[in-house]
């Protein structure tokens, strides 16, 4: 299935502060204490999960710990992105703690992070040029491609392997060990610090896993666990659950055959890439509460101000009012394995998604 762009009039378009009028008629407000309170319950709920795996007798109940932890680790990363958009707490100071804070788990440092969402992915949704988050590759380019590279792109849009993308391509290359076309945009100093801050909290728990965990493990009667087993279950599986989790997400947010990608900045707008673009992918009730509303994200692009809490009527809002533009994908297995199926490569001049069949049949 391939389908066609929408054709985008940025002249007739909305403005951006009459779509965010409608997303949020009064000024959103954030609340100090309800977002450390967020942040305690979740980091709670990753401590117990660590426990679990740790001390519990059965492996099913360990396993069970290491599950919850990789959820936490998701759920504390949802927080540390309100937080970074200054949402989260009622003063920047707060947010810029909890952000740094919440962002430890799933080893993100701030600084870069702040240049590669809020200023190149939210400034410029789904624009080449300048958006590198689940940016497709274009047949042209993909033809151009030497074999073993062509393999590794066929890893990165398939349903199984999302998360390789989002640990090498998005985390390793921009946010652990960030280019040089990002460092010439950040804070030297503060892109050291909070790099350092994340590879000493790590470091620390992995030295209290490794040399402590096993002793605790026998001293609570549970199976004996080595040094790895521990640091495993404790920190890497869930760091890895977590980016399964998110991969799958963040790709379903900007990827779908009704949406658009385009090459340059001039062939965008705002309402083009925060309403056309995004997608509100609809989970179970329960599921969205648990990731703090983070699926509701057409409402977050067009006003990222709002708290997670008031996404789902802003969200409601704005599917009334464009009804026609918004896109909403109830979420399924089938239609999840559907996209990763269609959206493969992406024809910047047709405005068209293609198949890597399509490609290697064309070239």
């Amino acid at each position: 299935m391939n389908t066609l762009a929408p054709v985008l009039t940025t002249t007739t378009a909305p403005k951006g502060r009459d779509v965010r009028a409608i997303a949020s008629p009064a000024e959103p407000g954030s609340s100090t204490s309800i977002g450390v309170s967020f942040a305690v319950m979740d980091y709670a709920l990753l401590c117990a999960g660590a426990a679990l795996f740790v001390l519990a007798p059965s492996w099913i109940v360990k396993a069970l710990g290491v599950g919850v932890s990789g959820v936490a680790v998701a759920m504390l990363f949802a927080l540390a992105h309100d937080a970074a958009h200054g949402s989260l707490a009622g003063s920047p100071k707060a947010n810029r703690l909890l952000a740094t804070l919440c962002f430890l788990p799933s080893w993100y440092p701030y600084t870069p992070w702040i240049r590669g969402h809020n200023h190149l992915h939210h400034g410029w949704t789904n624009v080449g040029e300048c958006d590198y988050s689940w940016r497709p590759v274009s047949p042209a380019d993909f033809r151009a491609m030497p074999r073993w590279r062509r393999g590794v792109e066929r890893v990165y849009r398939s349903w199984w392997g999302l998360w390789a993308h989002s640990i090498v391509e998005i985390w390793w290359k921009h946010m652990a060990m960030p280019r040089q076309s990002d460092r010439r945009y950040l804070n030297t100093r503060h892109l050291a610090a909070d790099r350092l801050l994340v590879a000493a909290v790590v470091g620390a728990v992995i030295a209290v896993c490794w040399w402590r965990g096993p002793g605790w493990s026998a001293a609570a009667g549970a199976p004996p666990l080595s040094p790895f087993a521990v640091v495993a279950g404790v920190v890497l599986l869930p760091w890895w659950i977590f980016h399964f989790m998110f991969s799958v997400v963040t790709f379903l947010h900007h990827t779908h055959p009704r949406v658009p990608w385009f090459r340059t900045r001039r062939e965008s707008s705002f309402f083009a890439g925060q309403v056309r673009a995004t997608v509100h992918v609809e989970l179970p009730r329960w599921v969205e509460l648990l990731l703090h509303n983070i699926t509701v994200h057409g409402a977050h692009h067009v006003d990222p101000r709002i708290p997670f809490r008031h996404l789902p009527h802003a969200q409601r809002r704005i599917e009334s009012a464009f009804s026609s533009e918004v896109i909403v994908e109830r979420w399924s297995l089938r239609s999840f394995v559907a996209t990763t199926r269609t959206c493969q490569l992406y024809d910047f001049d047709a405005r068209q998604w293609r198949t890597f069949r399509e490609a290697t049949r064309t070239a």
